[in-house]
């Protein structure tokens, strides 16, 4: 059977802080999981108590043991790369300054000025990453 090597004290400290306190809920997970393997719990128990394969807590054990805490941390992921640079969501900025209300608008300026296609939605996208907010004009309803 695994377990975490036998922890010292401030590595208990430690892990019990982050359980506590740490913003990312993946790291506060793993924390618990190895303080819960060096208090004599298995892997399969440990992999019950979060729902997830035994295989990823034998995982973060190993990373523990590699690393050390900087091991409970999930590592940078590649995506899809940016359809908009930072100056382009600079000039939408700009734009939603003098058009508030016309997303379309902007789009087509950013198609003609600097030669970019996306969607409306990656517009406003951009707006909300810049904490802006836009208001879409409804026409009323008379009777």
């Amino acid at each position: 059977m695994k377990y975490v090597k036998p922890l010292s004290e401030a590595e208990l400290i430690t892990l019990r802080e982050m359980c506590e306190h740490h913003s990312s809920r993946r790291a506060r997970m793993r924390a618990f999981a190895l303080i819960q393997s060096h208090n004599g719990y298995t892997i399969k128990k440990i992999a019950a108590m979060f729902d997830v394969h035994r295989q990823a807590v034998a995982y973060w054990i190993d990373r523990w043991e590699e690393r050390g805490l900087t091991g409970l941390f999930d590592e940078p992921r590649e995506g899809r790369p940016l359809k908009l640079s930072r100056e382009d969501e600079e000039f939408i900025r700009s734009q939603i300054g003098e058009e508030p209300r016309n997303v379309k608008k902007i789009l087509a300026l950013l198609q003609d000025k600097r030669g970019k296609q996306v969607s409306e939605w990656t517009v406003k996208r951009a707006l909300k990453k810049a904490n802006l907010r836009w208001k879409r004009v409804r026409k009323s309803l008379k009777s």
